[in-house]
């Protein structure tokens, strides 16, 4: 039995209904505007259609799209492209599906001659299987873990396991708790409110902050963006990962 608490942006516990349509809403739908159109293409995805999959996930438009960009798995994504299209998954292969889309390795080789080791990682390969299963599967990101965590106080790991046995089954008994089967509007209502931050001010942590203190955070914030991009520069991890890793105390960010 999931227990959720519903928030409304200023702290407010609200119905979940009132909840998903309000956060819903806030997702940046133009930065994701292929997806509608991507995802009516389900059960005849081309060549064309993974790569465009591929810049939709990794926001690889224009010339970010090609390889030794960071953020982006363009080796990974050309190999969706040559393998995937006709396939169907079945829910009872979906776990090795997984196993094998999130592990698969790619290297980016810079002008310096450093060269980082990386993997396609659970986000894009559950983004894969979101879109063959027709949205059936959801997306697995920081994003809607960290929505998640907000929502029920736990977090979920970062496994094909806990994806499946733990995240799944929660992302379908929070659809009900809304009163919705329409999975896409959970997923961007999960979306937007992980990427939100309360503020700690105040009993329900929403208050105003003081100007100072805003531009005393966002050098706060600068600084640890900056630290993350190193971790991942040196480690060959992507954010995810690394992000779990801090999660676990596998890392730190002193």
């Amino acid at each position: 039995m999931f227990r959720f608490l519903f928030r409304s942006a200023d702290g407010r516990e609200i119905p979940a209904a009132e909840w998903l349509t309000f956060w819903a809403s806030k997702y940046p739908d133009q930065r994701y505007a292929d997806y509608d159109d991507l995802i009516a293409k389900a059960k005849h995805f081309t060549t064309d259609d993974f790569i465009r999959i591929g810049k939709w996930k990794d926001n690889a438009w224009g010339s970010k799209w090609r390889p030794n960009v960071a953020m982006v798995a363009h080796q990974i994504w050309l190999q969706a492209a040559a393998e995937l299209p006709g396939i169907r998954v079945s829910d009872e292969n979906a776990g090795a599906f997984l196993a094998d889309w999130s592990e698969r390795k790619y290297e980016d080789r810079y002008a310096n001659a450093r060269v980082q080791h990386k993997r396609f990682g659970l986000s894009r390969a559950t983004t894969l299987l979101h879109f063959l299963s027709g949205g059936v599967h959801p997306i697995f990101d920081s994003r809607v873990r960290s929505g998640v965590k907000r929502l029920t106080g736990k977090s979920v790991a970062q496994t094909v396991e806990a994806y499946l046995t733990t995240y799944v089954p929660l992302f379908q008994a929070i659809a009900a708790a809304c009163g919705t089967t329409d999975f896409r509007t959970v997923d961007k209502a999960l979306f937007s409110y992980g990427k939100r931050r309360p503020h700690r001010e105040g009993p329900g942590g929403d208050l105003p902050v003081p100007a100072a203190q805003r531009q005393k955070r966002v050098a706060v914030d600068r600084a640890a963006l900056a630290k993350l991009r190193k971790i991942m520069a040196e480690s060959g991890k992507t954010l995810d990962e690394v992000l779990e890793e801090i999660r676990l105390g596998k890392l730190t960010m002193e």
